[in-house]
């Protein structure tokens, strides 16, 4: 670690006297540090943990990704390939567990993040409409905040590490906006264009938390937490002319080598075909290892939440405790001060553990229970490749009086052999091949027994349990589904009581909070209002969309259809139940957003057959027939 040096600020001597961490919070240098040391002792209070899990994930981090320090003949082979004078096999890890995670993941976001939206609102019957404008306002936003890929990496994470976890702020972004000038033409402003709820998955190599609690308590029970993050000069220079924070640039101009205290740089999982380490994104590194210079030096960035009391830090007169975000800048000043004077009164922060045992970070996750497998099916591959080298290859012993490799034609595929003197020599007495390779014909046989073996841990290969899908039936191929779905089920419910749950609480006080009234075109193409006030008003509660009501969707478009077709052969229930609606969300759970209103007929005239049509019609001009006599007759008359 770089030798560190006392921090002093920059400045005339008032400047000195006071430090600004926001528009309206300015508190003295004595005051700044006693904030500072406060922060401190709770980010101590939770490294060493930190510290212990990031090394445990870096473990499993490396497992997964198949990382292989190869030996100095496999290097050799390795840059044969990469010449293209291969394929020459070398020791490889397979894929196994990465791929089991993978499927469980797939199948969690097909529960989380269905195609017909990621967020269903529930109210009562006659605040439907609301309900239908809070499902489409929050989706909307998970559009421009990318919730799916957050959502996506933070599940993988609970996969990986049993434990995974999100922040949820209220954002809002600004940009340029073209508007019609006064004058005429148009101008550029600078103005809000878009607000809405930001999810972003935490990275568990650089989150600081209280650790007298279960992360998945955090949110109510926990005092703290912290993300640590290192940034380049530009970028704080750029979010200081942003207004994000304040007083940057003293830490810049102080920052002599880089001075990392809590942040935790990620393993290297790659090797090029040289045996070196492939660490191209570790920039941090680069720059540091690489330049001198003052402006290329990372800057580590703690953004730490926490509860205090505001007064005793000279932050505000509040004596009761709040949720405060500050930011400090290579742990020697800070940068930013933000009350969350947030209306859910949780931290903004939401954790899933899936193996939720009652031992807390003891607990070994998905892929520590799977690696051991994936390690014995990756051993039995690699004994399976060099038995087979050594078979083909072995050891020759031959008697060079006898053989002359001197004369080997690699064309012809010849060696022509001396003479003896011997009659009717057995040249085969002249040289003996050794291939002491083991029996390795059960390899693949092994390796799928295994793979068998890790499907009891995490089941994601349903379709292994069909035993012919083209002679099964859809109700046998869908029980099925749904029987193996089980586990995957229970898991996704878990998370989402722990996890999932809170980020909707979160998000609905959010926009309870801070929407303002906007107007936006749902799904189907129809303009929705959205009024927050309704939304309060209305009671909503709000679920992960269909995911959950119904995991086997076949059954359900199986049962509606029938449902469906018994309805239009039923004068009675066709009256009392508008069928066109019934077909709209049945083919809503088919994911096709088709609005079937628009097929209803315009007038009872469109509802009659084509002979009924051609029968009206004739009458039709009988009539006008018979009106245009009439009139004709009147004025003869």
């Amino acid at each position: 670690m770089a030798r560190k040096k006392k921090f002093k600020f920059a400045g005339t001597s008032t400047d000195r006297k006071s430090v600004k961490l926001s528009d309206g919070i300015i508190i003295s240098v004595k005051q700044h540090d006693t904030l500072l040391k406060y922060l401190k002792e709770r980010l101590d209070f939770g490294k060493p943990s930190r510290d212990r899990q990031a090394d445990r994930f870096e473990i499993i981090d490396r497992e997964i990704s198949g990382y292989i320090n190869l030996d100095a003949e496999d290097k050799k082979r390795e840059r044969e390939n990469i010449a293209g004078r291969g394929p020459f096999p070398t020791d490889t890890s397979l894929p196994l567990t990465m791929a089991q995670l993978h499927e469980a993941l797939t199948y969690a976001m097909t529960v989380i993040a269905p195609d017909s939206g990621m967020y269903a609102a529930i109210a009562l019957a006659e605040k439907q409409d609301v309900a239908k404008g809070f499902a489409t306002l929050m989706n909307r936003n998970a559009k421009k905040f990318k919730h799916y890929r957050n959502l996506a990496k933070g599940i993988f994470d609970m996969l990986k590490y049993n434990i995974g976890g999100y922040t949820i702020d209220w954002v809002s972004i600004f940009g340029n906006m073209i508007e019609n000038a006064k004058s005429g033409g148009i101008e550029i402003n600078k103005k809000m264009v878009f607000s809405g709820n930001e999810i972003l998955a935490i990275d568990q190599y650089n989150l600081i938390c209280d650790i007298s609690v279960s992360p998945t308590d955090l949110p109510i029970k926990g005092e703290f937490f912290s993300i640590v993050d290192v940034k380049t000069p530009f970028r704080l220079k750029k979010m200081e002319a942003d207004g994000e924070i304040f007083g940057i640039k003293d830490v810049i101009k102080q920052t002599m080598s880089p001075e990392i205290s809590y942040y935790r740089r990620k393993p290297v999982i790659h090797i090029d075909h040289s045996g070196r380490a492939k660490g191209d994104s570790d920039w941090f590194s680069i720059l540091s290892m690489t330049s001198p210079s003052q402006e290329h030096q990372g800057i580590e960035l703690i953004n730490i939440v926490t509860w205090l009391i505001p007064n005793d830090f000279g932050l505000s007169k509040s004596k009761d405790f709040e949720i405060w975000r500050f930011t400090i800048g290579n742990s020697v000043k800070i940068v930013s001060a933000i009350h969350l004077n947030n209306a859910h009164g949780y931290l903004p922060c939401a954790f899933g553990m899936p193996w939720d045992d009652g031992f807390g970070l003891q607990t070994k996750s998905f892929a520590e229970h799977l690696n051991p497998f994936q390690r014995f099916a990756s051993f039995q591959m690699n004994i399976h490749q060099k038995a087979a080298r050594k078979k083909l290859y072995g050891v020759t012993i031959y008697n060079k009086n006898i053989i002359d490799l001197g004369g080997f034609d690699p064309v012809a595929s010849t060696i022509p052999a001396r003479p003896t003197g011997m009659k009717d020599f057995d040249l085969r007495r002249a040289f003996v091949q050794f291939t002491d390779a083991p029996n390795t014909e059960n390899t693949l046989r092994d390796i799928d027994a295994t793979d068998a073996l890790m499907q009891k841990i995490l089941p994601t290969d349903m379709l292994r349990q069909v035993a012919s899908l083209e002679r099964a039936t859809q109700y046998q191929a869908a029980a099925v589904v749904q029987g193996a779905n089980r586990r995957n089920h229970l898991i996704v419910k878990i998370l989402d009581d722990q996890c999932f749950s809170v980020i909707r609480d979160i998000q609905l006080y959010n926009v309870f909070q801070f929407q303002t009234d906007l107007e936006v075109i749902d799904e189907s193409g129809k303009l929705v209002t959205i009024n927050p006030a309704d939304f309060i008003e209305a009671g909503l509660e709000f679920d992960i969309s269909d995911g959950l009501k119904g995991i086997d969707k076949l059954i359900i478009i199986e049962g509606f259809k029938d449902i469906i077709n018994m309805m239009l052969q039923s004068q009675i229930a066709s009256e009392q139940v508008d069928i066109v609606a019934i077909i709209d969300y049945w083919t809503s759970i088919l994911g096709d957003k088709t609005d079937f209103s628009q097929f209803k007929f315009k007038n009872e005239f469109d509802k009659l057959g084509q002979q009924e049509k051609q029968a009206a019609f004739q009458l039709f001009q009988q009539a006008v027939q018979q009106q245009e006599a009439q009139k004709g007759g009147g004025g003869n008359v």
